[in-house]
Order: structure tokens, then sequence, then C-alpha cells
């Protein structure tokens, strides 16, 4: 995993397997678009803005794992334009990491954790702090996020619950700062789409193996 950012990561986080199992990089055809996470066993999320409804075809998406090089064809794509949310189904089971309806505060202090543009995509970490909180969209200050943030989870400083997704890099007085929607907000927007993203925990739980190729401590 790679720090990256103004200020250095908390000695508090450790970032989940969970989470890292969970990550998976988004192409069109073989064009590297960002950052996605699965949230159920087949359902992944990522930002709205990859997706054209009128240029684009489903099956020209695919999701590539860089523990075991598979390479994954989604069957089916759904978009709220008004949250920029895009909605991946698969036909089979991935490693995914629960959602819950979290909306960090003011002053909650988070980190971003996308992939890198380059194979195997090594995770990349920058934290930040939470400077305006709502329904419709977070604001962080410090973030320094590259080609491949978008559609990435925003977690909570201990690295153990995702509070949100990337969407937008700008700056503001001088400072770099990001935009992410709350998992909250996440959240409705699944269950008004009648998405399913609560699946059976425990023994039949679908647990399939997955080669850990770029798993490093952060130093």
């Amino acid at each position: 995993m790679i720090p990256h950012g103004v200020t250095d990561y908390p000695s508090t986080l450790k970032l989940s397997d969970t989470i890292l199992d969970a990550l998976y990089s988004l192409y069109l055809n073989d064009e590297f678009l960002g950052t996605c996470f699965a949230i159920a066993p087949r359902v992944l999320i990522s930002a709205g803005h990859h997706y054209s409804v009128t240029k684009d075809f489903t099956d020209h998406f695919n999701i590539r794992d860089a523990h075991n090089d598979d390479v994954i064809v989604a069957t089916y794509l759904s978009k709220d334009r008004a949250h920029d949310v895009l909605i991946i189904w698969v036909q089979r089971d991935l490693r995914c990491v629960p959602l819950r309806g979290f909306l960090p505060p003011v002053h909650a202090r988070v980190v971003t954790v996308w992939l890198s543009t380059k194979v195997p995509h090594d995770p990349i970490l920058s934290p930040s702090v939470v400077i305006e909180s709502g329904a419709d969209g977070c604001l962080a200050k410090g973030t320094v996020s590259m080609t491949g943030s978008s559609g990435a989870p925003v977690v909570d400083f201990f690295g153990d619950h995702v509070v949100g997704m990337h969407l937008t890099s700008n700056t503001r007085n001088g400072s770099r700062v990001s935009g992410f929607l709350p998992a909250r907000t996440i959240l409705s927007i699944l269950i008004d789409l009648e998405v399913k993203c609560r699946w059976e925990t425990g023994d039949n739980a679908a647990k399939p193996g997955r080669k850990r190729k770029w798993r490093r401590k952060l130093e």
C-alpha cells in the first residue's frame, strides 16, 4: 500500500482485509477507468460518470482482480445521475464489504483508498478531514487524489468501515479538497432501486479464495 497526500496516515490506521479484498479496478474494454468496490457478493459500485448510458455497452465493462488476474465481465449496469453512482452486477461471487449507513460528521478524519493506474494496481491511501457533511455530499480537506480515485471507498480513520465513496477533486482557498457521497445516501439509493445489499454471513456465506499479490504492511 502506498501512503499519499499532504499529511501522514494515522498510527491508528490498519486497513481491514475485508476492505482491501473488496477493491477492484474498473475497465472499459482495455482502458482503466478507476476504482470500484463490492458491497454484496455480486454487486459493485463506482462513480457514475464512468458510464455513458447513450454511448457505452454493458459487456464492454469489466472488473479486474489484481489478486489473481481474473477478468469479470459486467452483466448489468444502473446509473443514478442525481448522485453520480454506478451500480454494477456480475455473475459470480466476489469478496465484498458491508455497507452501513454512516454519515461522517464535520472534523471526522477519513482516508480515501483507491487503486493506482498501473498493474497490479497497488492501493493508495490519502488521509483527510471532513469540512462539510450532508446527505447530498461531504467535502474533505487534504486528500490528494489522482486518476483512479473516482469511485473509491472513503473509510474511517481506523480502517474498519466504509463511510462514503469518492467522486470529485478540487481546490478551495489554496487547499486540496475532495467530494464524496456518504454511505448513508448510497444505501438509500440502493434501497430505492431495490438492490439487495445484505448477504448471508457465517459458514454458508460465499467465500471465494483470492491470492493477495500486493498485500503489504504500511511502513
